[in-house]
């Protein structure tokens, strides 16, 4: 039997001029898929099982940057390193069940352990555990000494790249992740250094479109973004430092920023808890960062929710706050809710979800009006679909 969702108001996130509909529905197929949108009273029919939906229904939300391996202690990358897989495991399985009560209904896990995240894949699609879908690219691949390079492959040559970007595609990877600059987690390193170079990056990418898969790149400092824009990555994760020929880059060639506010706005409120180094990183990049948002979303930028979820006091289902810190970095409402649903779906190399139309995957979640307006650093949904299925109500 088909399933009508008759809401206060249907916000499709498609961009047009009926985004925001009122006293609207959604008629779901059998086969998890959306067939029509549109006003309550045109779709309701006596053969369809009906569900009142209080508030805004919206897509179900996409985190296209998560790391459901990582503990978000004061030290993850130690965690990860000391752990036993089993726990790890056991961490990444809360990990889901937290973004699905988030109304989370699809993720990018960019940099996992083990071949955990990619099981994860797996155990999803085939409803062994509960959770949004997972798009996983295995190991990340740095340079020796890098950013993060105990927790992935390490490469040090084009052709040590291009060999790290085939066994994670081999070992199921749906997408690749490349560290193009330093980090704020690693001691020793800088942020805004460059680090592999655009030919490593550019033999990752080779590799991962003769695949059908699309790379994401770590990349906070000028010289590292443009080396991997120009070696052809879908996404710029963090985006710290991003120069006018970046951003202009990015608008003519349709890649993603993923600015991760969430993770450093936690970090900040951490404050003397962590290393000084940290802090001081911190406080150099959050100016720049804040900046580089701007300049991007003005420039016309797609820019998309993800929270970096896992790093230091950042749990997994926080995309409230990454939402949040968009709308108050200048963000207009509609945009923000279309940066955690159709720019997320863009993020992820996807078509068949992030919007509400006929034909898409019957992925939705519904929040307060109240909480569609206002946008806080905190909510929960009352409604979480994904492939037609409730699996929150």
């Amino acid at each position: 039997m088909k399933t009508l969702f008759c809401a206060d108001a249907v916000f499709t996130a498609d961009g047009g001029d009926h985004e925001l509909q009122e006293q609207a529905a959604v008629l779901v197929s059998t086969d998890g898929r959306i067939e029509a949108v549109g006003p309550s009273k045109v779709l309701r029919k006596k053969n369809h099982k009906e569900v009142i939906v209080s508030g805004v229904l919206l897509p179900g939300l996409i985190d296209v940057h998560t790391h459901l391996c990582l503990s978000a202690s004061l030290d993850p990358f130690a965690d990860a390193l000391a752990e036993h897989p089993a726990r790890m495991t056991h961490r990444a399985l809360n990990g889901l069940k937290a973004h699905l009560d988030a109304g989370v209904t699809t993720i990018r896990d960019v940099g996992g352990l083990h071949g955990i995240d990619l099981e994860m894949q797996h155990l999803v699609d085939e409803d062994k555990v509960e959770g949004p879908q997972v798009f996983a690219s295995g190991k990340l691949i740095s340079m020796t000494g890098g950013h993060a390079c105990l927790l992935g492959a390490q490469v040090n040559s084009p052709d040590e790249a291009r060999k790290a970007a085939r066994q994670n595609l081999m070992d199921g990877a749906r997408l690749l992740k490349v560290i193009a600059t330093g980090g704020v987690l690693t001691h020793g390193v800088q942020p805004g250094a460059a680090q592999l170079t655009e030919a490593e990056m550019a033999a990752v990418c080779e590799e991962a479109r003769k695949a059908g898969k699309i790379v994401a790149a770590h990349a906070q400092g000028a010289e590292g973004i443009e080396n991997a824009l120009r070696a052809g990555v879908h996404s710029i994760e963090h985006g710290f430092w991003l120069s006018d020929q970046a951003i202009a880059m990015m608008t003519a060639g349709g890649q993603v920023m993923v600015p991760t506010f969430a993770a450093l706005r936690a970090m900040q409120r951490l404050g003397d808890q962590l290393p000084q180094s940290i802090q001081d990183k911190i406080e150099e990049s959050h100016p720049p960062h804040l900046d580089s948002f701007q300049r991007a979303m003005r420039a016309g930028c797609t820019i998309a929710c993800g929270t970096d979820a896992g790093t230091p006091a950042n749990p997994h289902g926080n995309i409230a706050d990454e939402i949040a810190a968009f709308r108050q970095s200048g963000m207009a409402i509609h945009d923000c809710w279309r940066s955690a649903t159709r720019e997320g779906a863009v993020a992820c190399g996807l078509e068949d979800r992030g919007v509400l139309g006929a034909g898409k995957r019957a992925d939705l979640c519904a929040v307060s009006r109240e909480v569609f307006e206002m946008i806080p650093e905190v909510f929960k949904p009352h409604l979480v679909v994904r492939g037609g299925r409730i699996f929150r109500q």
